[in-house]
């Protein structure tokens, strides 16, 4: 067995390059998503407390199943931790072996942009060429690098209430092919983009997109909003919209559509078969991280691993010679 800590998968990420691992990523999300019947599908396990979530995200297919244990806690940056931790396992269907331990943390945001990636790109056709994104926390930058793989040369306009956010955005993103403005209202420039990413992470209900301020049919990709009580959008917007989902059960519970009725359902896989024509009112990707994107980024890893042993370390005790005498394995002959 592997374990791929969070050093080894930065040191995976420069050896092939940010940009091309952002687009391998897109594309194997993509292709789980293509290939939706061929995975067993179930909503993530959940534990909520006041101060956060932890949740475990199982997927499999025919040859292997992943699961992830990842936790979200907002106000831990008070405390000098991250919000976020997450960690993978993958084993061999066949003999139920696992094969890989695997930090997520940094997996689970290129993951998240990449469906943010699939979403825009290949589940609807309406041509993007300005953007506006509100809350430039820890995803923010990877969702920049995934509109500089996928939208050469867009316009971006972002928006944050803290300044140092702002900053923090502004410099990890200087060297990628987009073009951002940093804008002070929401509202003034909303019908001036053709589409919204909300990447907001405050653990409640929020209205950051407000439906009388749409005036456009615009498309949205609501991103941050994703447990019971925390959205980002006005549910009267919800009511007059296209709702895109990536596994209904999960969405209904965790997502927007927990406040309101959508004016319509479309489903993320049958989208990618199928892309959504241009409509006549908003169309929302009511995204709330689904476990086989999880399943697509530990596939890419474990591949990666092969071609980089050495960059990883192996563990597991070494039990082919007695596999029924665990006790053995500890190295003590018997009582004393």
């Amino acid at each position: 067995m592997f374990v791929v800590n969070h050093q080894s998968i930065s040191l995976m990420v420069h050896a092939i390059g940010m940009q091309k691992f952002m687009l391998d990523l897109v594309d194997r999300v993509l292709q789980s998503y293509v290939h939706w019947d061929e995975y067993d599908h179930q909503p993530r396990q959940a534990c909520y407390y006041p101060q956060g979530v932890i949740e475990l995200m199982p997927s499999s297919d025919h040859q292997w199943h992943g699961v992830k244990w990842i936790n979200c806690h907002p106000e831990n940056v008070k405390l000098g931790l991250p919000t976020i931790v997450g960690l993978g396992v993958w084993s061999s269907v066949s003999d139920g072996m696992p094969q890989m331990i695997c930090d997520m943390t940094l997996l689970t945001a290129f993951r998240t942009a990449a469906a943010t990636g699939v979403f825009l790109k290949y589940a609807q056709k309406r041509l993007l060429q300005n953007i506006m994104m509100i809350g430039l926390g820890a995803q923010s930058d990877f969702h920049a690098l995934m509109l500089s793989v996928l939208f050469p040369n867009v316009k971006l306009f972002v928006y944050d209430i803290d300044l140092k956010a702002i900053e923090k955005f502004m410099k990890n993103t200087a060297t990628m092919a987009i073009q951002v403005h940093v804008i002070d209202s929401v509202e003034m420039f909303v019908n001036q983009v053709d589409a919204v990413i909300t990447l907001t992470a405050a653990k409640k209900k929020t209205a950051i997109l407000e439906s009388k301020w749409i005036k456009k049919p615009l498309v949205i990709a609501a991103v941050g909003g994703d447990s019971p009580g925390k959205t980002e959008i006005d549910p009267a917007l919800i009511e007059r919209s296209h709702v895109v989902v990536q596994f209904l059960e999960q969405t209904e519970k965790e997502g927007e559509i927990q406040n309101a009725k959508a004016l319509k359902i479309h489903h993320l896989y049958q989208a990618v078969k199928s892309p959504i024509e241009e409509l006549e009112c908003p169309l929302i990707f009511d995204s709330v991280g689904f476990a086989i994107e999880d399943h697509a980024v530990m596939r890419y890893i474990w591949q990666m691993v092969q071609n980089y042993p050495q960059l990883v370390m192996k563990f597991f005790p070494d039990l082919h010679q007695q596999p029924k005498d665990l006790w053995q394995s500890i190295g003590w002959g018997g009582c004393e």
